[in-house]
């Protein structure tokens, strides 16, 4: 079985790393998709600005802690009339999605 099956990631995402020790369990899952849309202007990067990390907890799993480490790609828009251009400062992102901007 696929192991993005086994962990139900969605599309664009991949399992990076899977370490399991005495201390806890560590996935790793890491952003694929080679373009992404302005959340303002809706047009289509493939432009990466920069990658950044998050660390999750979720539940234990047997007994020991999880932690989901997220490696996400900041996408930059090339649209010179949209207020996300990389002239402007670029607004924060959420957690709750796991697709990057």
């Amino acid at each position: 079985m696929e192991e993005t099956a086994l962990l139900h990631l969605p599309a664009g995402m991949r399992l990076d790393q899977l370490q399991i020790t005495e201390q806890g369990m560590m996935i790793g899952v890491r952003a694929t998709a080679p373009t992404s849309c302005c959340p303002l202007c809706l047009e289509v990067s493939s432009s990466i600005h920069c990658h950044s990390y998050r660390t999750l907890r979720d539940v234990p799993c047997a007994g020991r802690p999880v932690q989901l480490r997220l490696t996400v790609r900041k996408f930059s828009c090339r649209n010179p009339e949209c207020s996300r251009h990389p002239s402007f400062p670029n607004g924060s992102q959420t957690l709750s999605s796991l697709s990057p901007e």
